[in-house]
């Protein structure tokens, strides 16, 4: 995932999940070092883990995904506010114009 997120030019590092040892993704951030968790759950051994890798996120107000199409989306939007593309419109606009360019 980190690899996947460095290749479209977001800053990102793998780290250790919480029965893997320290640091782990929740002491990072409780120390602040932490702006978007992306956590991809990988069966039963990681499923504590990803329950308190998200209520720590949602407690110190970190954005986080858990599916690669919702991280995905999230780079995207990093991307376009890198560079400043994209506007700001309520989602029934943002319909009508993809509505309005699909039919011609």
């Amino acid at each position: 995932t980190a690899r996947w997120l460095r290749q479209r030019g977001i800053p990102a590092e793998t780290v250790l999940k919480v029965y893997e040892g320290r640091p782990n993704g929740i002491d990072l951030m409780v120390s602040g070092k932490v702006h978007l968790l992306v956590n991809t759950p990988l069966g039963k051994l990681t499923q504590q883990d990803d329950y308190s890798m998200r209520r720590t996120a949602l407690q110190h107000g970190i954005p986080y995904t858990t599916t690669m199409s919702a991280a995905s989306a999230a780079c995207d939007a990093i991307i376009a506010l890198k560079h400043r593309r994209g506007e700001v419109r309520p989602l029934q606009e943002w319909h009508a114009l993809a509505r309005a360019a699909a039919e011609g």
